[in-house]
């Protein structure tokens, strides 16, 4: 495996892993792999995501929420970033955002940017629509699901109504009132229900 091979390769597959590199070189071991694939690193070819991932140190890099999706396959894109991508809150987050059955994590990589991963029981893992960005794809959360999941970081805010006014929230007409409450009941929390409460009160017309 030479270096343009690996680059050629890998531009049509910019987030790949170790697994990845054994299926296009197969006459290489693992070990050797990983040996050649630390050099790249090193030279500034491969940035390294996580042990055993990686990515193209080519800009365009690739969408954020494919990046987010191989940090994590069981991550939802959810949170500030989807409320904020739907015009729902204004204030721009400094990460993206995702929520996953797996531990909480943090990654930041450089000039590619902060991803944060919360994590949530395996029962809330619903309420979220694949977007592909070739050749990856990747779980987004719905608007209603993307505000419960804000809520249920949130659901011990002493004071829920004025936690509600500063979100500053503008929710257009695509968002549903009658999911959002579908959903609330799933959460079966005391403070999130008391939250959704406050938000329906103010905005639902």
């Amino acid at each position: 495996m030479t270096t343009p091979q690996l680059l050629k390769k890998a531009r049509a597959y910019p987030i790949f892993s170790l697994e990845d590199c054994h299926k296009w070189f197969p006459e290489l071991s693992r070990p050797a792999l990983y040996v050649r694939l630390t050099r790249s690193v090193a030279q500034h070819h491969v940035l390294r995501l996580k042990r055993g991932l990686y990515l193209l140190n080519e800009e365009p890099f690739p969408q954020p929420f494919a990046i987010a999706s191989r940090l994590d396959p069981q991550a939802i894109i959810s949170l500030e970033t989807v409320l904020n991508r739907r015009g729902i809150i204004p204030d721009i987050p400094f990460a993206i955002t995702a929520v996953t059955t797996q531990k909480t994590a943090r990654y930041n990589i450089g000039r590619v940017g902060t991803f944060l991963f919360r994590h949530i029981h395996p029962a809330l893992a619903f309420g979220f629509r694949l977007e592909m960005y070739s050749p990856y794809t990747a779980r987004v959360a719905e608007s209603e699901k993307a505000l419960l999941d804000l809520f249920w970081f949130h659901r011990s805010d002493p004071d829920p109504q004025a936690y509600i006014d500063e979100l500053r929230l503008s929710i257009g007409e695509k968002f549903s009132w009658t999911r959002f409450k579908r959903y609330t009941h799933a959460y079966r929390n005391i403070g999130l229900s008391r939250l959704a409460a406050c938000v329906m009160k103010k905005y639902r017309t």
